[in-house]
């Protein structure tokens, strides 16, 4: 009885740690390459989102290739579109492909996803008889959104509103409002040997040259005077005195 008690309390706890432990969980993939579209027997054109899976325990990196044809065989000229792709892609966009720079025909895809310790062993998956025809290929148009009928607002009652008429005013005429007749606009530089307080008037040097000479001889004539004057004073004076004995 006890050896049953103790060997299924061993048997639950086992359980329990295969549950909890990371080490007991489901492994995962190893590693996935997966092209799910587009799809073998598909007609494409234009630009082309190639879908797919392309992931590794370990991953390195992934490359998208097409090649004209129907399926693979040895011969197969290979056109890479995209390659060495260093992140892994889950259920998304591996690549663009450009259609257009490649003739109307069937086609062939291949995805190849390395690991970092398989590089020389990539993991292939290819879609065959993908057909590329540009000439009939009309992409789907977008949606388009119907604006909404923008709102009418109903017309009210016309105001007329009075005219303000001022009163004319006086303007007074600016300071530096040219004159009648000058010219407006122009500027005539005057010379520095004209500039004002420097020019020499000759004619006013010689008027007072004149008159300071004709003070000058006034002045003499009047002391030649005043000398003769006082000359025959003394003369007069000697000849008016008492007689000598």
């Amino acid at each position: 009885m006890y050896k049953r008690v103790l060997a299924a309390g061993i048997a639950l706890a086992m359980g329990l740690l295969g549950v909890v432990s990371p080490s007991r969980a489901a492994p995962l993939h190893q590693w996935r390459s997966v092209i799910t579209y587009p799809e073998p027997g598909m007609t494409v054109g234009g630009i082309v989102e190639i879908k797919g899976i392309a992931t590794h325990a370990r991953f390195d990196s992934y490359q998208v290739r097409y090649a004209p044809g129907t399926n693979v065989v040895a011969d197969t000229a290979w056109v890479d579109i995209v390659m060495l792709v260093p992140n892994p892609v889950d259920n998304g966009v591996l690549c663009t492909w450009d259609t257009t720079t490649v003739s109307d025909g069937p086609y062939v895809l291949a995805l190849a996803v390395w690991g970092l310790e398989d590089a020389d062993n990539p993991h292939l998956h290819f879609i065959e008889h993908v057909v590329v025809d540009n000439s009939s290929f009309v992409p789907s148009p977008a949606p388009t959104v119907e604006s909404a009928p923008a709102a009418t607002v109903p017309a009210g009652p016309t105001v007329t509103l009075p005219s303000i008429v001022q009163p004319p005013t006086s303007t007074p005429r600016s300071s530096a409002e040219p004159e009648a007749g000058e010219a407006i606009g122009t500027f005539t530089p005057t010379p520095e040997s004209e500039e004002p307080g420097l020019a020499l008037d000759t004619s006013m040097w010689q008027d007072a040259f004149c008159t300071g000479g004709l003070i000058t001889v006034m002045l003499f004539l009047l002391w030649g005077l005043y000398m003769m004057a006082k000359a025959s004073i003394r003369w007069y004076m000697r000849g008016q005195g008492p007689p000598r004995k």
